[in-house]
């Protein structure tokens, strides 16, 4: 049962589904020929740093399993260890894509894709659209009071240090 003060979780609405629409439509924009402008890999790259500036607590349960592997190798990558503290995680993150930052231009077509909805009004939806996008949707607990998911600390980004990559199935 939800806390008392617990935002209650909600039905994506129309407009929500329309955001969502014009948000995946950033990563699949193609040119006059047909190619795609943003590789996989840079979308996948992005996807994580997308996540973690949504802010707050990540809830590892709620993401899907695709979004659950890139944050594992981005936490792989950035060199985050399962006893990391949060704020060592932080600053690992934070080096990591200062190392290797998100493709300019896909990044610019996603601060685009928030400025028109900013402006046209759609904060929430964006908002929310981006979260569903991830497979995160809104949680009825309070931040950091669900269970851990199995093989995980409870230490914000170092928890996805213990997700298996695509590199671990590629050993096997």
């Amino acid at each position: 049962m939800p806390e008392p003060d617990a935002p209650a979780a909600r039905e994506p609405t129309e407009a929500d589904f329309a955001t969502a629409d014009k948000l995946l439509r950033v990563f699949d924009q193609q040119d006059a020929d047909g190619e795609y402008l943003h590789a996989d890999e840079d979308v996948r790259h992005f996807v994580p740093l997308l996540l973690l500036s949504l802010g707050g607590d990540i809830d590892a349960d709620a993401l899907g399993d695709e979004t659950q592997l890139l944050m594992g190798e981005m936490a792989a990558a950035a060199g985050i260890a399962a006893d990391a503290t949060a704020a060592q995680a932080a600053a690992l993150v934070t080096a990591y894509y200062e190392a290797n930052p998100p493709n300019e231009a896909l990044l610019e077509a996603f601060n685009r894709f928030v400025r028109e909805g900013l402006a046209e009004g759609r904060g929430p939806a964006v908002s929310s659209a981006v979260r569903r996008l991830l497979g995160q949707d809104t949680s009825n607990r309070p931040v950091g009071q669900g269970p851990a998911p199995e093989g995980t600390v409870r230490a914000g980004m170092a928890r996805f240090a213990s997700v298996p990559s695509r590199k671990d199935d590629a050993k096997k």
